[in-house]
């Protein structure tokens, strides 16, 4: 008993979406540039950063500026 019918040669979707979109630009900066997240915590930020340099073998560092504010630098 056939559960499912094998179907040959359809082609994939031309639009099809890969992954979510990146909520931050890490991947855009280059070394020595920076960019600041409003109203966000130091410990989520280093948290992504962490993940982006896993991902992207690139090297972040985050800092706290001002009172609600983390700003990221690209170093390596």
């Amino acid at each position: 008993m056939e559960k499912y019918k094998i179907d040959r040669g359809i082609p994939l979707p031309q639009n099809r979406k890969r992954g979510r979109k990146a909520s931050y630009p890490f991947a855009d900066l280059e070394i020595g540039d920076s960019f600041l997240v409003p109203f966000a915590n130091v410990r989520t930020m280093r948290s992504a950063a962490y993940q982006a340099r896993i991902r992207m073998d690139k090297t972040f560092y985050c800092a706290k500026e001002g009172q609600h504010s983390v700003r990221v630098w690209r170093t390596a």
